[in-house]
């Protein structure tokens, strides 16, 4: 979990609970490593960006590269 939960952020509560996938707190944080490549390193461009003006509704949570 590398990032906070908008849901927890804003309500103080989620849906989820323990399955969700991201922290609910500080403590529950990772640390993201940028030093090597990892199984969720991005695979190629955003077809979602390249074709909507540089817009992606996933924002900072797509999986490929803006």
């Amino acid at each position: 979990k590398t990032r906070l939960c908008t849901k927890w952020q804003t309500t103080g509560s989620c849906p989820y609970a323990d399955r969700c996938n991201f922290a609910h707190g500080d403590q529950e944080l990772q640390k993201v490593c940028h030093g090597r490549m990892h199984a969720k390193s991005v695979t190629g461009i955003c077809m979602n960006w390249q074709q909507n003006n540089g817009h992606c509704s996933y924002g900072a949570r797509c999986n490929f590269a803006h």
